[in-house]
């Protein structure tokens, strides 16, 4: 990986300018708008830009990263549809226009539009501007179709007061610009007189798309960590990933090429009236950091002290939004954001030991809401894209006292009787790879949330299992991909699932438990790879 530009350096060691894909998408957003094809599709009408994602593929060789494309998510308020323009990172040549009915997960900024019309409705409005009750964004986002159906482009606002246990949720026609006047309650969500969460400060997040990344050395002095961190604005998969990670090296050798949380899902198993829904990581929302700015890293920040969340102090909201990077009093480099997905709050995180241990980490919290008050099972599933010392690795499974290799691809759910472990060792050299070691929280699965553990040949096509809908086909897809295929001397990718029962009654609005494995390593350390 080359590097060029500024260098900015506290405990660890910030690299800006290297060339990377987020970049590119900045400049496909210009582009797309100005594209013949673009404005033939889109002249005439009232439309807005949702959102632009990306899709990243890295070079099997060398550590040159590749944006393959980029699609841009537009809807047409006048046509009443959506609009999906994909083309080169680049912005030249060709682009492929697809035009459907359905309905993608609103923008901030769409929302924000949204909850403007309801403050000029004659009877919302007046209740906003005396303070009686304040915006808060719902699930579902919007209403979507059944299958075949066409509907006009309809956001929910939700209004609330916990003093006076006021909850509605508006519908707001965006093609009409209607405003309900009595309020809905939309299929798979309550607005109930019972509310719990903490106040919802409507942090708005910047669009997605933004982008920002930087490479990481740790410690600055001697680093052991070299790695690419990616915000969540700017990460991969149709549903975003969260704080995504690229290229990881420990003592100058390569561990991950890629790892994120492409997957989110929460399921109400007890209740008729909320979920299950298919959530989104790349909407950034505020909580506490106290630092400075990493300069030329949009949405990266150095932190004197360690960041505070909605985790540990049950108060939504703060003074920054992206990914917060500390040291920690136990040793570790910390990477840690928060990410909004209607009344959810999702705290992803990343620490890295200088002994090689990495601790990808997930906590919880919700804001003020009905559906909150029930009991609820949230399910987070990492994609880690080994990459020890090559691309060819073996999968081995703890079978009493022996490792034993799988020699094709496999999905299995924990057990908590039987101590199932796997690791991933370079195929040559034996001795050396990572275990994954199942966290004492991460719980087992069930059969919404599917197998905890695959092992599957990668695949370019498969950063996520492609259901993006937020209310229909929200279980995990994953299993779809098994096909029996041989894994050892291969490119391999794990997927881990870890599980979380949130009870606001019984757990209060701060949940400092966090899910997620630790990757020992064995067989380190190697002499360090020369640049």
């Amino acid at each position: 990986m080359t590097t060029e530009g500024l260098v900015f350096e506290r405990g660890a060691r910030f690299l800006v300018g290297s060339p990377h894909p987020t970049a590119s998408v900045s400049a496909f957003t210009a582009n797309a708008a100005r594209h013949p094809q673009v404005q033939k599709a889109l002249q005439g009408s009232r439309w807005r830009l949702l959102g632009v994602q990306s899709e990243d593929e890295m070079d099997d060789v060398g550590d040159r990263n590749v944006c393959r494309a980029c699609e841009a998510i537009y809807y047409d308020y006048t046509r009443n549809r959506t609009v999906r323009v994909r083309g080169a990172a680049s912005g030249r040549g060709p682009v492929d226009i697809r035009v459907t009915t359905e309905q993608p997960v609103p923008s901030p900024q769409e929302f924000a539009a949204a909850a403007e019309l309801v403050r000029r409705h004659p009877v919302w409005g007046p209740m906003l501007a005396a303070g009686q009750v304040r915006v808060y964004r719902p699930m579902p986002p919007v209403r979507e179709p059944d299958l075949g159906e066409v509907v006009d482009r309809t956001l929910f606002v939700g209004l609330i007061s916990q003093p006076r246990k006021f909850n509605r949720i508006i519908p707001v026609n965006m093609v009409t610009g209607e405003v309900s006047s009595s309020g809905d309650r939309p299929w798979r969500a309550a607005a109930t007189e019972q509310i719990c969460g903490v106040p919802d400060e409507l942090c708005f997040s910047a669009p997605r798309g933004t982008p920002g990344s930087v490479i990481i050395e740790w410690p600055a002095d001697n680093p052991v960590w070299r790695f690419q961190a990616i915000r969540p604005t700017a990460s991969t998969g149709c549903n975003g990933s969260g704080v995504e990670l690229r290229d990881v090296k420990y003592l100058g050798r390569p561990v991950l090429k890629q790892a994120h949380v492409p997957i989110l899902n929460v399921q109400y198993p007890t209740s008729q009236r909320c979920g299950p829904y298919r959530d989104w990581l790349y909407e950034e929302t505020c909580f506490e950091a106290i630092g400075e700015n990493i300069p030329g890293a949009p949405g990266f920040r150095w932190c004197s002290q360690p960041a505070l969340t909605i985790s540990e102090t049950g108060v939504d909201g703060g003074n920054f939004q992206g990914v917060a990077v500390y040291e920690d009093t136990d040793g570790a480099l910390v990477l840690v954001s928060v990410c909004s997905a209607g009344w959810y709050r999702y705290i992803p995180e990343w620490r890295f030991y200088p002994d090689g241990r990495i601790q990808p980490r997930f906590k919880f919290g919700a804001v003020a809401d009905s559906c909150v008050c029930e009991s609820h099972n949230h399910h987070a599933y990492w994609r880690f894209h080994f990459r020890i010392l090559n691309n060819r690795m073996g999968l081995e499974e703890l079978q009493g006292e022996n490792w034993v290799l799988q020699r094709r691809e496999i999905g299995f759910f924990r057990d908590p009787k039987i101590e199932r472990r796997w690791r991933v060792r370079n195929w040559k050299k034996r001795t050396t790879g990572y275990e994954i070691i199942p966290g004492a929280e991460d719980g087992v699965g069930d059969d919404y949330s599917g197998d905890d553990q695959f092992a599957l040949l990668y695949n370019r096509n498969q950063i996520d299992d492609r259901h993006c809908d937020v209310t229909y086909n929200t279980e995990q897809g994953i299993w779809g991909y098994l096909n029996n295929a041989p894994i050892n001397n291969r490119d391999l990718v794990v997927w881990y699932a870890a599980h979380f029962s949130h009870n606001v009654h019984e757990d209060g609005d701060a949940h400092a438990v966090a899910i997620g494995p630790t990757l020992q390593p064995f067989g380190w350390p190697l002499p360090p790879k020369k640049r």
